[in-house]
């Protein structure tokens, strides 16, 4: 049996068609904690969007929608924030403000969700595209990539099934590895924009 990689591609960074975000233009800002040190800085986070791929994909975009935008962030919800490439006029209209579709798009396309809430926090405060951050992403895909092509090898020749089934695992670590790293990423500038906001009324 194929796995196709679909819901196991995180988006790349560049999508010039639907974030002003490009890897050529650096921000005014850095990530308060790159993808490599995310594990460390939140490790009971990143366990969790590790474990609990649709759940913990849920609350970080409620997260997300809900620093940014307060109590109705559900408002401005849509799927995959329009930036996934998938996301036509008729999906965002119909998944505009709807919770449901939250969850469907968190069960389904758990790569693009996640990917579309790091870029959601990424494009709100201008935060530049870390390097490392691009490379774990492209090592990820091109896992996925490799572990489909060894297990469509495999149908047509059982010499590959073992060699199918150590690639395929070694490519579900790397990306529930990733999922982890980028929920704690998330949730850590969170705080971190949190914090700002709270020593600034207090200055005030």
């Amino acid at each position: 049996m194929v796995d196709f990689p679909f819901p196991f591609l995180l988006l790349p960074f560049y999508l010039k068609h639907h974030t002003n975000i490009k890897l050529d233009t650096p921000g005014a800002n850095e990530w308060h904690t790159p993808m490599q040190g995310a594990c460390c800085a939140n490790p009971l986070c990143c366990l969790f969007g590790s474990i609990c791929l649709p759940c913990a994909q849920c609350y970080i975009r409620k997260a997300t929608l809900e620093h940014i935008h307060g109590e109705n962030w559900s408002d401005h919800y849509e799927c995959c924030q329009g930036y996934s490439p998938c996301c036509n006029e008729t999906i965002k209209d119909c998944s505009k403000g709807n919770v449901c579709c939250l969850c469907v798009e968190s069960f389904c396309c758990y790569g693009f969700a996640m990917s579309a809430t790091k870029i959601v926090i990424q494009d709100h405060y201008n935060i530049t595209t870390d390097p490392c951050d691009v490379r774990l992403i492209r090592f990820n895909n091109c896992m996925q990539c490799l572990a489909c092509f060894c297990e469509i090898m495999a149908l047509f020749n059982r010499s590959f099934r073992d060699l199918a089934q150590i690639v395929r695992c070694a490519a579900d670590i790397t990306f529930i590895t990733m999922m982890g790293c980028m929920v704690a990423q998330v949730k850590e500038e969170i705080n971190f924009r949190d914090g700002m906001k709270g020593d600034a009324m207090a200055a005030g």
